[in-house]
């Protein structure tokens, strides 16, 4: 038996996104490092950096210091100072936690943060998904599991 069933995504009454926008790119995390007193800015590390990642050329930037030498305030910086990049943070100092630092955790941060950015590229009205199931037989009360997809396009 095969059934094909072609179906729309509809849009949530809430909100697509689990986190407030500043939440989602860490905005009063990066608060902390560049706005409460007795900040010392490096404009001029920070622009440089900057400028090394602009080159194309350039694919990493390796960022090392002693602990308190302002690595994290130069990422909180760069994300401030560039709010089409992703950001992800682990922890607020080398103890505190931030994020979940898993895998998991750093994509879902990583990939609603484009989303919000271009909420257009992912409209749901424009998404559909079609759904093929084939199954020779199954006995009354059997469940039937299984999931492939081909060409996602990505």
């Amino acid at each position: 038996m095969t059934q094909r069933q072609s179906l729309p995504l509809a849009a949530s009454s809430r909100s697509r996104w689990s986190l407030e926008q500043g939440d989602l790119f860490y905005e009063p995390f990066l608060s902390t490092y560049l706005d409460g007193p007795g900040i010392v800015p490096r404009d001029w590390l920070r622009d440089e950096v900057g400028e090394r990642l602009a080159r194309p050329n350039c694919r990493y930037v390796l960022i090392i210091g002693e602990p308190g030498a302002g690595k994290t305030g130069l990422m909180a910086a760069l994300a401030r100072s560039n709010p089409g990049w992703l950001r992800y943070f682990v922890r607020v100092d080398s103890i505190t936690p931030l994020s979940g630092g898993d895998a998991v955790s750093m994509l879902l941060r990583i990939g609603h943060q484009p989303a919000h950015l271009n909420p257009e590229i992912f409209d749901p009205e424009l998404l559909r998904i079609e759904v093929e199931q084939r199954v020779e037989q199954a006995a009354p009360g059997a469940s039937v599991v299984g999931v492939k997809i081909d060409g996602a396009g990505l």
